[in-house]
């Protein structure tokens, strides 16, 4: 059984896991820890929970760690690697699949790196979904596939109906084609493993279905071909953090942006927004199947 360091190219990472294990193996706070946490997310399913728990825990992890810290939850999660292996074995979910989905883990540790010059993983709330079969990669997009709608979408689905929430992964280009393909494929793949779900609709909440973007990018290139798939449902009045981050690279913060060489039309786009004062935000959209 393959363990969660064989689907990580990441060296860091890998390192940081395999020294955090040891000192799981060698400290009873840590390795108690580690129990509690993995009781918590599979045996109880009780996420809210354990991130109530390792917020009142983080303070002992950083000190026992040290600059190994924010490598313990990646440590905790290969321990327990054995619980993700039983969920795709229970719906013979093949093994491309599971290491499509387990690949974000390479996307979060380079993204702690620039961010913070270490070893880690950001937003470990953001991988259990991973870790626990609500998300999976196909092809180009990730998928939450056991999301249901929590308010009516003008009449189209109702509150509690099966939707496919869609994600957008850093990496590659938003071809079209392997968009179509994606959303093609996982409504075969959603037939075929969860077959108790008859899905009424992909949503999708992003900045890349802002409108401001039609004020600086050309129509047929591919952000604005993928915003014109989905229907506009409203804005979520949230700008993301990283945003600029993704535009421009992660050695350059937003505040700076006068003296970063805006390149690419969607930089130099960026760069006319921010000097009227405005600035990307997630809206959100459907597609009805």
């Amino acid at each position: 059984m393959k363990k969660l360091i064989d689907y990580i190219s990441d060296l860091r990472l890998i390192e940081g896991i395999n020294q955090v294990e040891a000192k799981i193996a060698e400290n009873e706070f840590l390795a108690n820890l580690t129990n509690e946490i993995l009781d918590i997310i599979y045996d109880c399913n009780d996420i809210p929970r354990f991130i109530e728990m390792f917020a009142e825990n983080k303070a002992m992890v950083d000190e026992v760690l040290g600059e190994l810290s924010e490598c313990f939850l990646a440590a905790v999660f290969s321990k327990g690697f054995h619980k993700v292996h039983e969920i795709y074995e229970k719906r013979n979910i093949s093994e491309k699949v599971l290491a499509d989905t387990m690949s974000d883990f390479d996307v979060r540790a380079d993204n702690y790196w620039k961010l913070e010059n270490k070893a880690g993983i950001d937003n470990y709330d953001w991988m259990l979904r991973h870790l626990t079969g609500q998300l999976f990669k196909i092809g180009r997009l990730q998928y939450d596939v056991h999301t249901k709608a929590d308010h009516d979408h003008g009449g189209t689905i109702s509150t509690g109906d099966a939707i496919l929430n869609l994600h957008i992964p850093v990496g590659g280009k938003m071809d079209i084609e392997d968009v179509r393909q994606s959303m093609k494929d996982v409504l075969e793949f959603g037939k075929k493993y969860f077959p108790e779900y008859d899905y009424k609709a992909f949503t999708l909440g992003s900045w890349l279905l802002d409108p401001q973007l039609r004020e600086v990018l050309p129509a047929d290139s591919n952000i604005i071909r993928f915003a014109d798939m989905f229907t506009p449902v409203g804005s979520a009045n949230y700008s993301h953090p990283l945003i600029y981050k993704w535009i421009f690279g992660f050695d350059k913060d937003q505040a700076d942006w006068k003296s970063h060489d805006a390149v690419t039309a969607l930089q130099r786009g960026a760069h006319k927004l921010l000097g009227e004062g405005r600035w990307f935000e997630d809206f959100s959209g459907i597609i009805l199947i």
